[in-house]
């Protein structure tokens, strides 16, 4: 049984705000994994060898700014995607929720992607938009912008029946 939908015309902005927030997350996650792995290494070989302390810096440096290069490169593929010059909707359902790429002038065709609530990993809710994630590493963005205040009650009472522990409020 559907219980509602919202349909919406996602902007970059929108995945840039989330890029945000992910990348900021992510840094602190790094600093916490990897900092011991390359802290206690470098300190070693600084008595030992200051030429393979150096290294050691190097590599560490290397290792926390490329995944970043690589999300910028990708976030600019992104912002010229044809994903954006397309209409969205996403329809919630007892026990699935279901994704529409909807057809236009340029596009012809309907793309359709179902989630059953059990593939869903996360869910974020940041100032602007609501953010599930999937198992299949996939993202489903939905700008508040387009979100009534009835749709709004239906997601929090969704998210607080079924999803409590996956739930997360982002503060920008």
């Amino acid at each position: 049984m559907k219980y509602f939908s919202v349909s919406y015309r996602l902007t970059a902005e929108d995945y840039n705000e989330y890029d945000r927030l992910y990348n900021r997350d992510y840094i602190k996650l790094r600093f916490k994994r990897l900092i011991p792995l390359y802290v206690v290494p470098i300190i070693i070989c600084a008595f030992m060898d200051l030429t393979t302390a150096i290294i050691v810096g190097v590599m560490a440096l290397f290792s926390f700014i490329l995944p970043f290069l690589g999300n910028r490169e990708f976030s600019k593929l992104r912002a010229e995607s044809s994903l954006f010059k397309r209409e969205s909707t996403v329809e919630f359902y007892d026990n699935h929720i279901v994704t529409r790429l909807l057809p236009d002038g340029n596009f012809r065709s309907e793309t359709e992607k179902h989630y059953g609530f059990d593939k869903i990993n996360r869910i974020f809710e940041s100032e602007s938009s609501f953010y599930f994630t999937f198992k299949d590493n996939s993202l489903l963005v939905i700008p508040k912008r387009y979100i009534g205040q009835d749709e709004y009650t239906m997601i929090k009472n969704l998210i607080e029946n079924l999803f409590r522990n996956k739930y997360l409020f982002l503060q920008s």
